[in-house]
């Protein structure tokens, strides 16, 4: 059984996909040099595709994003710099927002 792929009728498979979207936003490298990467690799594969291929990944990946959300919306805590106090501990000064974006200070 072939696997089926994010863009349906598309050439990219999942690890060509995965690639684009970390070199993007993990390593922060834009499409212009992921464009002249792969051209030295004897790719030709233009920016706008790569943008398009970007976008259909983030609607497939919507239904995550939702659910991440509703999860992290679900719970009351506040976040500090480096320490996240759940709601039935003491609130430092410090802390800034709450995960439902009201000011906590």
């Amino acid at each position: 059984m072939v696997p089926a792929h994010v863009i349906d009728n598309g050439i990219p498979a999942t690890g060509l996909l995965a690639s684009v979207l970390v070199a993007k936003y993990a390593d922060h490298l834009p499409l212009y040099r992921q464009e002249q990467i792969f051209a030295r690799a004897g790719l030709a594969i233009p920016r706008s595709t790569l943008g398009a291929w970007i976008g259909r990944c983030g609607m497939q990946l919507q239904p995550l994003v939702d659910a991440l959300h509703h999860e992290s919306c679900s719970r009351v805590c506040c976040m500090s710099s480096r320490t996240t106090y759940a709601s039935n501990s003491t609130m430092a000064a410090s802390c800034a927002y709450s995960t439902h974006g009201v000011r906590a200070s």
